[in-house]
């Protein structure tokens, strides 16, 4: 028996084979899972015979009783027999565990003690011990928050392991289609079959029918990971998993308002990036997307549109003061962000957009190919007509004709114009 270690790298596409380990064993192993940090367990292709594989070498498990292994539960010292579950001693004898909680053929553990169980049958009935959860099962896996889930009707269900009560309902709901909810599912191809999840990666493999092999990054899991980068304050993770997702930016702060509030500047500092920050506060709506879209799986979080609490007042513009006062610690660095958060206010606070521009042409550390890309930024945020008049209204008329030449207005009809008004006096222009 040859037995290769493979190693995978979760930054690239690539794995490792190690040279094999030759052991001498005249059988055929099959269900190699693991048992321990530095052990695994498998089974013959007859399912008579019973090994541990270390370093050190292959164990044969004694089997006085004859157990004819079916399944080898991964994570576990414990195997399967018709309705039974036998356990691996210590002194490598297989020993009776229990016979209560086995109602199919595919067995996994969820807690180390094994005290509770997850089993499926050939009809496709899944049992959480005593308890029937669907009966249109066609695979399942478990990884740390949830219990996944591919059924007849070609779904990905996702169960939460913090949350087995509500496992039956979620279910149904899914397999009805009552939830809108793209936590709790999502449609798949039709035949495939869960192999394993990357939580690393927010994936999921799955096999086709044809054979091959298929990831995918159900909003679920990706979902929980940027929660618990929210909740240890990884911004910098966060952002970039909801930019490579699509997911809602305003999840960063609706969240936990209270704690990014309180965290604001440690935010802006991991982003670092003044576009990054700006692509945020763009995004900024009054509403509260973690009891809308993103209300995860209570029932008792998600709300309907005509929920007010649902729709903070004043969200956008709380938000970016905060963050303003922070920008202003180095103005020079975050001008084109300061603009922004004058721009998104409501209602828009454009003079004093226009202000900072004014302020770096007074600056001398200021170069002019910065406050020129700060006025075209400026104009891309803002219609130029409404900057015109504006900018007219503070009575900058350098600004307004410098605004004039870069809209789609005709030289001829604001030139003769502001010539007119340099010539008067301010009281006469006022």
């Amino acid at each position: 028996v040859e037995i290769y270690s493979i190693e995978f790298s979760t930054k690239r596409t690539e794995c490792k084979i190690s040279s094999p380990e030759t052991f001498p064993l005249s059988d055929r192993l099959i269900q190699i899972k693991i048992a321990s940090s530095n052990e695994f367990m498998a089974s013959n292709i007859l399912g008579d015979r019973v090994f541990t594989i270390q370093s050190s070498g292959i164990t044969e498990i004694s089997n006085e009783n004859a157990v004819r292994i079916y399944r080898v539960l991964p994570n576990s010292r414990l195997v399967s027999q018709d309705s039974a579950l036998y356990r691996v001693s210590n002194e490598r004898d297989l020993v009776f565990e229990s016979s209560n909680n086995v109602k199919g053929e595919w067995i996994e553990c969820l807690n180390e003690e094994c005290t509770s169980i997850l089993t499926m049958n050939e009809k496709g009935m899944l049992w959480l011990d005593e308890k029937l959860i669907m009966t249109q099962a066609t695979s399942f896996s478990v990884c740390q928050q949830f219990v996944m889930v591919t059924t007849h009707s070609h779904q990905l269900i996702f169960l939460p392991r913090s949350s087995p009560h509500l496992w039956e309902s979620l279910a149904r709901s899914a397999l009805e289609g009552h939830s809108g909810n793209e936590e709790t599912h999502r449609r798949v191809e039709r035949g495939a079959l869960l192999v394993t999840s990357v939580v690393e990666n927010s994936s999921v493999i799955l096999q086709m029918p044809r054979g091959n092999l298929e990831t995918i990054c159900p909003r679920a899991m990706v979902l929980s990971s940027l929660r618990q980068n929210l909740n240890s304050l990884e911004y910098r993770a966060a952002y970039a998993l909801c930019r490579r997702h699509r997911i809602d930016l305003n999840i960063i702060h609706d969240n936990s308002p209270e704690m990014f509030m309180q965290t604001i500047s440690k935010f802006v500092n991991d982003l670092e990036s003044a576009d990054h920050l700006n692509i945020f506060l763009s995004s900024l709506r009054d509403e509260d997307v973690s009891k809308t879209k993103y209300s995860g799986f209570s029932s008792a979080r998600a709300v309907t549109s005509k929920d007010n609490s649902a729709y903070p007042r004043k969200k956008i513009n709380s938000v970016s003061e905060a963050i303003l006062k922070v920008l202003r610690v180095d103005p020079l660095k975050w001008i084109d962000s300061i603009i922004t958060v004058y721009v998104v206010q409501e209602p828009p606070r454009l003079e004093e957009a226009l202000n900072c521009i004014i302020d770096l042409s007074k600056e001398g550390e200021s170069s002019p190919d910065l406050i020129e890309k700060s006025l075209k930024y400026l104009l891309f945020l803002v219609p130029a007509d409404k900057l015109f008049d504006v900018a007219l209204g503070m009575y900058q008329l350098p600004l307004a004709l410098s605004i004039g030449r870069r809209s789609q207005k005709d030289p001829k009809d604001f030139e003769p114009f502001l010539e007119h008004l340099v010539k008067l006096s301010e009281i006469e222009r006022q």
